[in-house]
């Protein structure tokens, strides 16, 4: 445990005081013993409740409970810090008044947290930027170099990304932008950057721009933001956690020109969310300098449901430019088709349209064609209905997740992309999923396949299937509809256009739509 104390605040707090006494002896007591000793304080002892109940940690300190330095804790020019959890501090808080110590001090009022919704609620909630400015000139005082921050100089004119999610879709225009000689600099948030299922992202992230940050505290990226003379902030965010996006379009007059980018647009689209999280999405919307969507559904929320979005972009996720290069055959001749994603099972969510892989295997195994699964997670139990089947099918394979990067060699020696659902689709609300969405939507897989060189078979989302169908790389096909003679007709002709189309959605060729939409705000 390393507490992140807000050591200014707290040594001229306790400037005022001849004795600084602890209440606890334990992780917490410990770590602020070693935090007051480097600000030169040194506690005159630690007290407890109880000297029976709890661990005694602190071994360089005298510990005394309660009941024998009341009088010590009364006297005016002592301070007690309550130095436990949030769990029990109110209850020692509690305890001191009813004994009438009054000086004394929550150790959590002087800690530096991590910013996401619970402490978004307690701390940061309607916060003015006067309010953000003291902290952000307290963070950096106390933990920037200044030397540090003097080399954001060198960045001026920067684009800004801000990234919840690092992804494929970042990793593309992040690269594509980096060709085109633009200088980057990236923040990600620690929690996320550290995920495993993101490292691989990561890697290529911190290869494709001039300055990666880390940051945990919002306090820290701001901190950056007010340093660099940027062209343009780009927040890519998520519906799940829309906090930070929502502070920096609400700073936006003190940081620079903002564009927001949800990566699913959830106003008219998803259903489970509450009321806060579709009122931060839609003041982000409404409120940023511009908008980026990787879907078709601005349409739907400008047109439809009226939202006041002053500029938009339409920017897919396009495919990788140097794909081609990776795509192999198998020297299998059967007809095989794959599948590669997130997976909703008929056991989670019967009835619904997409969880319909088990009725696909057996389509397949009649057929005589193989079905290859990729799944973006992996769960045994989950799938535990899956791998049974494919214990009894030659035709059935599930395989374990492949990274991004290796994803479109892996899957480039099938025959088609496959996105599966039933005819059903789009009929009826499906669980967290609006008609709506199955119109506007848009699926980064279709281009993962283009990726590996793989014609289409898909029937939604209907916009962007119909997109794919006029480039002549889609087959719009539910999975009632597969016809596997067809297929293996038109297989060789469809991976020519493929090719085409290839080169038409690169990120390469798309890359100067993004970067005029930077130069017009």
């Amino acid at each position: 445990m390393t507490l992140n104390i807000r050591t200014t605040k707290l040594r001229e707090k306790l400037a005022r005081y001849q004795k600084v006494v602890l209440y606890g002896a334990g992780q917490m007591a410990k770590e602020l013993c070693k935090v007051l000793e480097d600000i030169g304080v040194v506690p005159a002892f630690c007290v407890v409740t109880s000297a029976t109940n709890g661990q005694i940690l602190v071994t360089d300190t005298d510990v005394y409970e309660i009941g024998k330095c009341e009088e010590i804790l009364r006297d005016r020019n002592s301070i007690t810090i309550i130095a436990v959890t949030e769990k029990y501090q109110h209850e020692i808080a509690g305890i001191l008044k009813n004994k009438r110590i009054n000086n004394w001090l929550l150790l959590s009022d002087y800690l530096w947290y991590p910013f996401c919704g619970q402490t978004y609620h307690e701390i940061y909630r309607n916060q003015s930027f006067e309010w953000y400015k003291d902290r952000i000139d307290e963070w950096e005082k106390n933990n920037l170099c200044g030397e540090d921050l003097n080399s954001f100089s060198e960045f001026d004119n920067c684009i800004v990304f801000i990234l919840k999610n690092p992804a494929p879709r970042v990793c593309k225009i992040l690269h594509a932008l980096q060709k085109k000689g633009e200088r980057i600099v990236v923040f990600v948030e620690v929690a996320v950057g550290q995920a495993d299922v993101f490292k691989p992202f990561m890697n290529q992230i911190e290869r494709s721009c001039n300055r990666y940050i880390l940051f945990e505290y919002i306090e820290e990226l701001l901190c950056y933001l007010r340093k660099l003379n940027s062209k343009i902030i780009h927040v890519f965010s998520n519906a799940w956690d829309p906090y930070l996006a929502f502070e920096i379009v609400r700073l936006k007059q003190y940081l620079g020109k903002v564009i927001f980018e949800n990566y699913d647009i959830i106003n008219g689209m998803i259903t489970l969310f509450d009321e806060e999280h579709l009122y931060m999405e839609k003041y982000c919307l409404e409120n940023a300098d511009g908008v980026t969507c990787r879907e078709f559904v601005t349409e739907y929320l400008i047109n439809e449901l009226h939202f006041s979005i002053k500029k938009v972009l339409v920017f897919f996720d396009y495919c990788t430019s140097d794909a081609g290069e990776k795509v192999k055959r198998s020297n299998c001749r059967e007809l095989s088709l794959c599948y590669a994603g997130g997976i909703v099972t008929e056991k989670e969510c019967p009835g619904v349209a997409c969880a319909c892989l088990l009725e696909l295997g057996q389509k397949c195994e009649e057929n005589k064609c193989h079905l290859h699964i990729y799944p973006s997670v992996w769960s045994e139990e989950k799938y535990k209905d899956y791998i049974e089947f494919e214990s009894k099918s030659k035709y059935f394979h599930l395989h374990r997740p492949v990274s991004f990067e290796e994803l479109n060699t892996v899957i480039s020696q099938y025959d088609f992309g496959i996105h599966p659902v039933k005819s059903t689709v789009g009929m009826k609300d499906e669980g967290y999923t609006t008609r709506k969405k199955y119109l506007y939507g848009a699926t980064n897989k279709f281009f993962d396949y283009l990726d590996a060189g793989l014609p289409i078979i898909a029937c939604s989302p209907f916009k962007q299937a119909d997109m794919f169908e006029n480039e002549q790389v889609l087959i719009k096909w539910s999975i009632d509809e597969y016809d596997f003679d067809i297929m293996r007709k038109c297989k060789e002709e469809y991976k020519r256009n493929v090719k085409k189309a290839n080169q038409k959605f690169s990120m390469d060729s798309k890359i100067g739509e993004l970067i005029e939409f930077y130069n017009l705000l």
